[in-house]
């Protein structure tokens, strides 16, 4: 027999962190731990929803918030989209602008824009997607704050407002490109005449 299976056949058996429970030791009861540190009985059973059961893991003071969720209807609805008539065609132009300028050459810039005034042929709702915010930014903010100032040319061309302020700072195209340090972008913003 081997010489340690021995050991702990006589020892008392203690979990994998060989940690004993302090308050059952003066007992003299040894308790068996996880690699967690969680005694046999602290262990909660599998259940089909965690919200509910309180976690020996996580501890009281969480499991008590879960415990106290508001229901799920009680929350207020989202208010409605800001143009409800054209928001749903769009948001994914949006998207694809706002990914044209972060991501791809300004090459690609104006057949995207081009082929979106196709799809949009009403000039106020071009102005809506030209315009239009993701995460408190324009496509004219991301592009003078990168310092790109073909992608800058070809916004202005298509009549971006060059004096919206970003959502997160409070700052229009040109103070962005100024902070960034992007004088080329600057300079070509101070030449045009005020809109």
């Amino acid at each position: 027999m081997d010489e340690s299976a021995g050991a702990s056949a006589t020892e008392p058996r203690r979990g994998s962190t060989g940690a004993r429970d302090d308050s059952r030791e003066s007992s003299g009861a040894t308790v068996e731990r996880d690699e967690y540190g969680l005694a046999a009985d602290e262990r909660t059973g599998s259940t089909p929803s965690t919200a509910i059961t309180p976690s020996a893991i996580a501890g009281p003071t969480v499991s008590r918030i879960l415990l106290h969720q508001p229901p799920s209807d009680s929350f207020p609805p989202p208010p409605p989209p800001p143009h409800p008539t054209h928001f749903t065609i769009l948001d994914p132009l949006l998207q694809s602008l706002h990914d044209a300028i972060l991501d791809l050459p300004h090459s690609h810039l104006q057949p995207l824009l081009h082929h979106t005034s196709l799809q949009l042929p009403d000039p106020q709702h071009f102005a809506d997607l030209i315009n239009g915010y993701i995460n408190g930014y324009t496509p004219f903010h991301h592009a003078c704050d990168l310092g790109d100032l073909k992608k800058v040319q070809i916004l202005c061309a298509a009549g971006v407002d060059r004096g919206l302020k970003d959502q997160i700072d409070g700052l229009t195209g040109i103070e962005l490109a100024r902070e960034a340090g992007r004088s080329e972008v600057v300079d070509f913003l101070e030449s045009l005449p005020p809109q």
